[in-house]
């Protein structure tokens, strides 16, 4: 099995009234979906916390697409060490 795709879209919820944090005030709950597609039909969902910005995580998830795509989903370790030994400028920072 091999991941084909790594998909993200944006969420956004409004809030009836501002949220007020340390960050500022915000009018709305945001948050990355993230899906990685298989080969074999599996789609793996997950979910990154879009603070500050949902469009900021999402070149996050895309840089790190490119490391995913044809590895083995299952293998978690050959993940860690693809980001960590390529040394990517996002996974450095990550």
């Amino acid at each position: 099995m091999k991941v084909t795709e790594v998909r993200t879209t944006a969420l956004a919820v409004p809030f009836v009234d501002d949220h007020v944090t340390w960050m500022g005030a915000f009018s709305t709950k945001s948050t990355l979906l993230i899906e990685v597609f298989t080969d074999a039909g599996i789609v793996g969902p997950g979910e990154a916390p879009a603070v500050p910005f949902p469009e900021v995580n999402e070149i996050v998830v895309q840089e790190f697409a490119t490391l995913l795509v044809g590895t083995d989903p299952r293998r978690i370790t050959q993940w860690r060490c693809g980001w960590w030994c390529r040394r990517s400028p996002t996974s450095i920072s990550a």
